[in-house]
């Protein structure tokens, strides 16, 4: 039975803003260098020398690092008031 309650208590939770917004900015920062070097190590593209994905890379990974971990401790502040409630 306490296994059912944790499981509801997952699907409940609630994410913080500063999450969602740090886990998109990595996703939408990082992913196109990541894709183009995935591409590029399976022979379907040539990505030479990435230096736009690379510089989006390099300004948007440390701030969503930031966000994303900002928005862990908060959603666990938010979800155990929650929780205690």
């Amino acid at each position: 039975m306490k296994s059912n309650l944790k499981i509801k208590k997952i699907r409940n939770a609630r994410w913080h803003i500063t999450l969602k917004v740090g886990l998109i900015l990595l996703i939408m920062g990082s992913g196109p260098l990541f894709l183009l070097l995935c591409l590029d190590a399976l022979g379907l593209v040539e990505a030479g020398n990435a230096i736009i994905p690379g510089i989006l890379a390099f300004f948007s990974f440390y701030p969503s690092l930031i966000l994303i971990f900002i928005g862990v401790v908060f959603t666990f502040f938010i979800n155990k008031n929650a929780n205690n409630n």
